[in-house]
């Protein structure tokens, strides 16, 4: 928390529903002026744990599902145009943003940044594959208990393809996506985070 202050972060984006919120929620550096709950919820795992049709192909299928919901449903989208606004604004910064877990969420949101400030779609996605270094301590233990469950706890290249390739087929390009979907000034993003 004392680093986090000395930064000093000023605004926090939580990506997380309602109950994962409630269940945990933030704790704060003392620099935070502003916290936004930005939920995105694209879709539920436990209709698949429910009908125990667990296979690590379903879970597969159902997690690159997620992922090109993320880009398609409005209440997604909405929730990224409104990211990416609090990004635009020199006001908010430093802003730290999160999910759950560090990789979905804000796995997408990252790689869409990343995109709009110019980073090849190579590096971006070597970028969100590194989230499989940094989380694969905290869910080894899951992993080695129930080794079907493995697809929901990895980021997968696959699962960052269908979310760039849904956007590609939906709305004809990135750049298009990131500039009128999300309603961003790429160039003004620019402006602020490159050196």
């Amino acid at each position: 928390m004392e680093y986090l202050a000395s930064i000093p972060i000023k605004t926090i984006v939580d990506f997380r529903a309602a109950s994962e919120i409630n269940s945990a929620p933030d704790k704060m550096p003392v620099s935070v002026q502003e916290r936004y709950e930005l939920s995105i919820s694209p879709g539920n795992l436990q209709d698949i744990i429910m009908r125990g049709d667990i296979t690590q192909d379903n879970l597969e299928t159902a997690m690159t599902d997620m992922y090109k919901l993320m880009v398609t449903d409005n209440d997604c989208v909405k929730q990224f145009r409104e990211f990416f606004n609090l990004l635009k604004n020199e006001g908010n910064l430093p802003l730290l943003y999160h999910c759950t877990a560090g990789k979905v969420r804000t796995g997408i949101a990252s790689a869409l940044l990343l995109s709009a400030l110019g980073v090849d779609r190579e590096t971006v996605t070597e970028d969100y594959l590194l989230s499989n270094k940094y989380v694969s301590v905290k869910y080894a233990a899951y992993i080695e208990q129930f080794p079907v469950l493995k697809p929901v706890f990895e980021v997968r290249g696959p699962y960052l393809d269908a979310a760039f390739d849904k956007i590609e087929q939906e709305y004809g390009s990135l750049n298009y996506f990131i500039t009128d979907i999300l309603d961003t000034d790429i160039e003004r993003l620019r402006e602020i985070y490159l050196y």
